[in-house]
């Protein structure tokens, strides 16, 4: 059996971001993380709230501005984001997040 169009594209462009991912870190040393910022109504600290949680007292939403974001943002590694089952590397957010999906690793 073949596989489906569908299938074949999506392996193509997994491969196309895993090469051009690799060209960025060795040819300008940039470095690509990407991790989870909300799972239901528990979001990472941002400045912007979605419509649907304001004054919602289940969770605060800090201001994306705030040094201990920027500092976040300036620092993080794949490490630091896999250390943690939700791959939220802010630790608060993260045990938060386990908490409610009830997550078991």
């Amino acid at each position: 059996m073949l596989p489906s169009p569908v299938r074949l594209f999506s392996t193509g462009r997994v491969a196309a971001g895993a090469i051009a991912e690799i060209y960025l870190k060795q040819v300008y040393g940039i470095e690509i993380v990407a991790f989870v910022t909300s799972v239901g109504k528990i979001h990472l600290p941002s400045n912007v709230a979605p419509a649907s949680l304001n004054g919602d007292e289940d969770d605060d939403v800090a201001d994306a501005l705030s040094p201990e974001f920027r500092q976040l943002l300036s620092t993080i590694t794949r490490e630091q984001v896999d250390k943690h089952p939700t791959r939220c590397p802010h630790p608060e957010t993260s045990e938060r997040m386990t908490k409610v999906c009830h997550f078991s690793f």
